[in-house]
């Protein structure tokens, strides 16, 4: 780690799989030529009883200094990936799981930290430098060089750049708005679905493809792979509207991109799916929500525009683009899948006005319509173990009621709530903090194990991440209040031997906090 007195501003927690070298040798930095194709139960209370909990030894207050340097990296991966300003600058520190070994690589400066694209194998992280302008007149720069680059983990070197504008950018919007000559779009609509969607990408579940948006050969963004493999791009489609979603289906034979004239509120997706293999474009339907995949043939769409309405919920064969409605009636908006099981979890609604409503549970493949529960409900995924959704009875806005609901339309009552834990890999316990104790829940609510960490039970545990064998977990606390950070600690777990390392500290704090799920 770079030595300097104060750390300040971010910190990112990912795992990452240990690096190894790509099929085929080096990748390229220079962009090959494209290629164009033309796109012609009945609810019960909660458990209540007192929970089993068996405390770990404390902590001696003695370890609570700043640790000392600690050796390089001990073993293969996954590590832990923190990301940390350095006097103005950035470090990736990589931690073992175990916090005893470490390696710290300059960030390039510049670079976007959203970490959110890191590839499914935590190889490769792709990122994005310069601007094409500012989204719906948000502040930033508008310096209209906007690169995709992807940086190899965990050596840290950026191998591949991807400049995503043409020559002409800017000035395209007010030729492309001419061209399609429609009165109700504008040169202004389009620069902001361009802008705001310009930075979509996805990779495929096997890591060895990217999917992204560029505007390198038309006045429109269209979508684009590259081959880590064969280390070439590819123009996957062209048309006129602005790219702003990217999906791949679950077995990677698909991309779906969502296209438009216009951005924010009122604005909806043109849907097009495109087949890897041989670039066949098949154009779907038009949508204002997209809620995801069902299956590896099908997708789930709804024209939800906030709130509750009907907002018929559809779902759409991504082979031939036709869709089939699944629900008409009102809802309660937002989209609950269950894709190992193809199903939806809907919260009908019958009056706004009295709160009456029925949960539902639909088969995607059959459109077969189950009642479960009276009431509105928030429906979550879950990532529990056999538990497909996590429900929260809302009435009047004060949750109360929780359930987890299972395929077979088993109601499971909870006293957890979903939103203050992490579920573990396995899935079959969750981690949460109140205090200064660190607790270990089993899915029912009892708490099995409890960790009184050594810091003030004034300060706050900010972020909780699992290792992914589920031995342990990096702890992130800080001190102060929400306004005035004075501190933060992160703690390395192991929850067999019920212990607790400081493995990083900070007089100032480490602010904002991005968990993202670990990589297998």
């Amino acid at each position: 780690m770079k030595k300097t007195g104060k750390f300040f501003l971010i910190l990112i927690l990912i795992f990452l799989m240990s690096a190894c070298g790509v099929p085929g040798g080096s990748i390229p930095t220079v962009i090959p030529p494209t290629d164009t194709l033309a796109v012609s139960l009945p609810a019960t209370s909660a458990p209540t009883a007192a929970p089993s909990q068996t405390s770990f030894p404390p902590i001696p207050t003695s370890t609570l200094r700043l640790p000392s340097p600690a050796p390089s990296l001990q073993t293969a991966g996954p590590y832990l990936a923190s990301l940390l300003s350095t006097n103005g600058g950035l470090d990736l520190q990589l931690l073992d799981q175990d916090g005893k070994g470490q390696k710290v690589l300059p960030f390039p400066t510049g670079a976007d930290t959203n970490f959110n694209w890191l590839s499914p194998d935590g190889k490769w992280l792709a990122y994005y430098t310069g601007s094409a302008g500012k989204c719906m007149g948000e502040v930033g720069p508008d310096t209209a060089d906007l690169t995709l680059h992807l940086m190899s983990l965990p050596d840290g070197q950026t191998k591949v750049s991807i400049h995503l504008l043409s020559k002409n950018y800017p000035n395209i919007f007010v030729q492309a708005a001419q061209n399609l000559g429609r009165p109700n779009v504008n040169a202004l609509g389009l620069e902001n679905a361009f802008v705001c969607g310009i930075k979509s990408l996805a990779w495929s579940p096997d890591g060895r493809t990217l999917a992204f948006a560029g505007e390198m050969d038309g006045l429109s963004s269209d979508l684009y792979t590259y081959s880590m493999q064969t280390g070439t791009v590819t123009r996957m489609s062209s048309g006129p509207e602005e790219v702003n979603l990217i999906d791949w289906s679950p077995d990677g034979k698909w991309i779906l991109d969502g296209s438009g004239y216009n951005a924010g509120e009122g604005s909806t997706h043109d849907f097009f799916g495109t087949r890897l293999d041989d670039r066949k474009v098949v154009p779907q339907l038009t949508a204002p929500d997209y809620c995801g995949w069902l299956d590896n043939l099908t997708y789930i769409v709804n024209d939800d525009q906030n709130g509750q309405g009907a907002f018929n919920i559809r779902v759409v064969n991504v082979e031939t683009g036709q869709a089939r409605s699944l629900w008409k009636d009102v809802f309660a908006g937002g989209c609950a899948l269950d894709p190992t099981h193809g199903l939806i979890a809907v919260s009908g609604i019958t009056s706004t006005t009295t709160y009456d409503g029925s949960l539902f549970l639909i088969n995607g493949a059959s459109g077969a319509k189950t009642r479960l529960l009276d009431g509105i409900w928030e429906v979550y995924r879950s990532e529990v173990k056999g538990q497909s959704f996590f429900l929260k009875e809302t009435p009047l806005g004060i949750d109360s009621k929780k359930y987890f609901l299972a395929a077979d339309g088993t109601l499971t009552p909870t006293n957890l709530d979903l939103d203050v834990l992490t579920v573990s890999p396995q899935g079959d316990q969750l981690a949460g903090g109140e205090g200064n104790q660190l607790m270990i829940y089993t899915p029912d609510g009892s708490v099995v194990r409890s960790l009184d960490l050594p810091i003030d039970p004034a300060d706050t545990i900010d972020g909780i991440i699992w290792q992914t064998d589920s031995s342990g977990l990096f702890v992130l606390v800080h001190s102060g209040s929400q306004i005035v950070v004075t501190g933060a600690f992160l703690f390395a777990v192991d929850l067999s031997l019920g212990t607790a390392k400081l493995i990083y500290q900070s007089p100032v704090g480490l602010i904002p906090i991005v968990l993202l799920p670990s990589n297998h």
